[in-house]
């Protein structure tokens, strides 16, 4: 059973109350403390003990659930800094609300460092919503087909390609202009970066987190071709396309 510390009591915790019980019913966690910054004199809190955050290093716990959207990104950094806890400790509350999910399997995937390849945003949003840390380059981009498909058939070597600027592309929706990066004869368009320097520096640093040893690639295609083309590359053990009609083949899902 997961040990789990949640630091907040505010509203959100008032929010979250049920949906911590019902996963403590189903004995996917346990509730070891509550804590936060700033304390209640009183011990406990809805039968949890109350622990000063200081304290919270000296408990055998798996995860802490942060209890805040504003300030969850200045809990981690404090805690990691002040107590030495690690990141991968850390869980945004907004996991225990996605529908159907089991605590102990969202664990294993947590655990196993997996690295999205995506032709677009989808792998950031799984990143995101997942509360996952981004072991990937492929995020806040987008890759036309007939490079995408080139690129996942020899990943390795592209992306330890030198990276540089070609030219400036615009944003279909927004009108604005983003740099499109390119390795070797491949573009990156990173339609949500207006820095190519910046956009570069992001790519190289995710890069390096990247793990070959447990990828997952994605691909959205509005082509019954590519989908197809998409589908013949057998490299990886884990690969989906996205289509927008319903086909037989498994590991094309219609959305």
């Amino acid at each position: 059973m997961n040990r789990l510390i949640l630091w907040g009591m505010g509203a959100i915790y008032n929010q979250m109350k049920n949906t911590v019980s019902w996963y403590e019913l189903k004995g996917q966690i346990s509730v070891i403390a509550v804590t936060a910054k700033a304390i209640p004199t009183y011990n406990s809190l809805d039968g949890y003990p109350i622990v000063p955050a200081d304290k919270v290093k000296d408990l055998e716990f798996d995860y802490i659930v942060i209890l805040s959207d504003k300030y969850f990104s200045s809990i981690m950094k404090e805690a990691m800094s002040e107590y030495g806890i690690h990141r991968n400790r850390f869980l945004k509350y907004q996991v225990l609300q996605i529908p159907g999910l089991n605590f102990d399997e969202y664990v294993k995937l947590k655990e196993s460092n997996l690295s999205i390849v995506s032709n677009n945003c989808w792998g950031g949003m799984v990143y995101h919503t997942l509360g996952l840390e981004c072991l990937s380059p492929f995020r806040n981009l987008f890759l036309l087909d007939r490079d995408y498909l080139k690129l996942i058939q020899n990943l390795k070597w592209y992306m330890q390609c030198e990276l540089r600027m070609d030219h400036w592309g615009v944003d279909d929706h927004s009108g604005q202009r983003y740099p499109v990066l390119v390795l070797d004869d491949i573009e990156i368009h990173c339609n949500h970066a207006s820095d190519p320097e910046q956009a570069m520096i992001d790519w190289k640093r995710r890069t390096k987190r990247f793990n070959f040893e447990n990828v997952l690639v994605e691909m959205y295609t509005e082509s019954i071709a590519v989908a197809e083309s998409f589908c013949g590359i057998s490299e990886y053990n884990k690969k989906y396309a996205l289509f927008h009609l319903k086909m037989t083949i498994k590991i094309i899902l219609c959305i």
